[in-house]
């Protein structure tokens, strides 16, 4: 059950990209719609590069699906801290770099799923993750939008990449569950092994 937590947590999170970042970058930097389109690009190569050369390279490099999941949670910690708290537009190329390492916490979430179940329910996961991933993206661009809308015009004081910093507090959640899960699995399989 945690891993499904996990996954929507995760998910979740990723919902302020595509629905606050057109928005944000205006309001924060004042952004042109070529430059939006530019670092939209940019993302893009990054994620491609890492999901496409680095993954199968670096699960290995890390010692496997848990430990680079890990790292590529934490990473998604800085990315959306630092994509929230920057004080420049510059910075947010800067910041982009962080899809390097972010992009490898999916295949390495998803490969320890894999592995939890039998091959043939490997289809009832896959069906049941996107149904995750499409209530994430149901919750959450209302959510990140308000959040903007709110910390930008309406809040105390004025603060607009707190929906960023909300999917950073989603996914420090899920990384602690990961890491909960990784610890109770280890305690089961040495008293397996006193046995």
């Amino acid at each position: 059950m945690n891993l499904l937590a996990i996954v929507f947590l995760w998910q979740l999170a990723h919902q302020v990209l595509p629905s606050t970042w057109s928005y944000y970058t205006i309001i924060r930097f004042g952004w042109t719609p070529a430059l939006i389109g530019i670092s939209m690009a940019v993302t893009g190569v990054a994620m491609i590069v890492s999901q496409g050369a680095l993954t199968r390279v670096l699960i290995t490099r890390f010692g496997g699906e848990q430990r680079t999941a890990w790292i590529g949670m934490s990473a998604g910690i800085c990315l959306y801290l630092g994509y929230g708290l920057v004080p420049s537009g510059w910075m947010m190329f800067a910041v982009t770099a962080l899809w390097l390492l972010v992009g490898l916490a999916w295949p390495s979430i998803n490969a320890i799923l894999s592995r939890q179940i039998p091959p043939n329910a490997q289809g009832e996961l896959q069906g049941g993750l996107t149904c995750l991933g499409s209530l994430a993206a149901i919750v959450g661009p209302p959510l990140m939008t308000q959040i903007l809308s709110y910390a930008s015009a309406s809040a105390p004081f004025y603060f607009p990449g707190a929906s960023f910093v909300l999917a950073a507090a989603l996914v420090m959640i899920a990384l602690s569950l990961l890491r909960s899960r990784a610890r109770a699995f280890a305690l089961t399989q040495r008293c397996a092994d006193g046995n």
